[in-house]
């Protein structure tokens, strides 16, 4: 676990020099400023927030030290197979447009909410098939929406593709779709569920999965949150600034690339393709220093498949040609921070919002299971339960300070 840390502090340093990812912090810092400006009718009246989310900027990194793996058939060598990995990811997650409308009574405020995702990830992989490690980079835009009746129901989709290259064979680049749909439907503050489909590469490869999950509990209290095939987790919150999440969710994604003199498949010339993905079991630990800037740390045991496959049009595929390894049980470790900017519009006791929040922090997020956290819902005011309050009735009596 040292050896991890050691080498992801290295990663890190280097990773701030790297001219490629501040570029791509120039080219997002517009959308950044244009997300967060605020809507006003005259220059002389108070300003008020446009969207529900705020801008994020999300950076984090992930790792797991060098690996033995050994073959899911007993044919293959062994010869000494290992595997390593680490990614380092920067992302924005930006509300696009925001407008809200009442229902034909006036007794619901309706919303629609249309979010992008712009993500950055760079992905060094280190193995016995490969000569040398292998750097692949990984470009997402995603598109996602929102729909909220006001009351209990609420809609959300998105689609992202994205592109892989790596080093070597960035012409040679694959594109890639990842969609979700969900409905999702807030019984009451402390549960609600969840249906929809997914199309993930979350699992090494293509597949089209459907999304069945609950939630127990109060988002700004504790929970337990089920969705079945992307994450499982108990979360519990630690006061206004921390709170303590164990989870277990897969991580992984789908690569091909050109097999040249870096790797160790002889038919040159060929495309390999690269497939991998883990099964993570651990602990979270989330600060929220205020609105503006959050971060965690997350740590514990992993374990998944490796596979590689060549193939060629004119060449057939040998038995030997695909190999699919597991990976021995070890430690991980994944840090990130968060970034927000500008306000938003208050929602202390919406709880449906409060939902709205979380799928769009869990879903959407350049098809990696990369979830930026819910730190935006309102920390439990425990003063202004009381029973039947109206949140509309209370509304003006709050701010945003009013949550740390």
């Amino acid at each position: 676990m040292i050896k991890l840390k050691l080498m992801l502090l290295k990663n890190y340093f280097n990773y701030k020099n790297s001219i490629y990812h501040m570029m791509l912090c120039i080219m997002l810092a517009p959308l950044v400023q244009a997300s967060s400006v605020n809507d006003s009718i005259k220059k002389n009246e108070p300003k008020t927030p446009k969207h529900y989310i705020k801008p994020c900027l999300y950076i984090s990194w992930y790792g797991i030290p060098d690996r033995k793996i050994v073959p899911r058939i007993d044919s293959l060598p062994m010869n000494g197979r290992y595997y390593q990995f680490t990614q380092r990811n920067i992302g924005l997650n930006a509300p696009l447009y925001t407008t809200t409308w009442l229902n034909s009574d006036s007794s619901k405020i309706k919303s629609f909410q249309l979010i992008t995702t712009v993500n950055s990830t760079k992905e060094r992989i280190e193995s016995s098939f490969l000569n040398e490690p292998r750097v692949f980079r990984r470009t997402s835009i995603a598109l996602k929406g929102i729909y909220s009746d006001g009351g209990k129901n609420s809609y959300f989709f998105a689609v992202a593709p994205f592109s892989s290259f790596d080093q070597y064979t960035s012409a040679r680049a694959g594109s890639r779709l990842a969609t979700v749909f969900i409905y999702n439907r807030t019984v009451n503050e402390k549960f609600s569920y969840r249906l929809g489909f997914m199309r993930t590469f979350v699992f090494g490869k293509k597949l089209a999965l459907p999304i069945i999950g609950f939630r127990y509990g109060r988002l700004d209290g504790v929970n337990f949150n089920m969705q079945l095939l992307r994450n499982m987790s108990l979360n519990i919150p630690m006061g206004k600034h921390f709170y303590y999440s164990l989870f277990t969710k897969p991580i992984g994604s789908a690569y091909s690339f050109k097999n040249d003199f870096n790797t160790g498949f002889l038919n040159k010339g060929t495309t390999v393709e690269l497939r991998r993905w883990e099964l993570l079991t651990g602990m979270t630990l989330t600060y929220r220093a205020n609105s503006n800037f959050s971060m965690f740390l997350s740590s514990g045991f992993s374990r998944g498949y490796v596979a590689f496959a060549e193939s060629s049009k004119k060449i057939a595929i040998r038995r030997d040609s695909y190999q699919e390894y597991k990976l021995s049980q070890g430690g991980f470790l994944n840090i990130g921070l968060n970034f927000y900017f500008g306000k938003s519009k208050q929602i202390n006791g919406n709880y449906s919002m409060y939902d709205v929040l979380d799928l769009n922090s869990t879903y959407g997020n350049d098809d990696n299971n990369i979830n930026i956290g819910n730190t935006q819902i309102p920390a439990q005011n425990k003063a202004m339960q009381v029973k039947n309050l109206q949140y509309n009735d209370v509304k003006d009596l709050m701010s945003e300070t009013d949550i740390y």
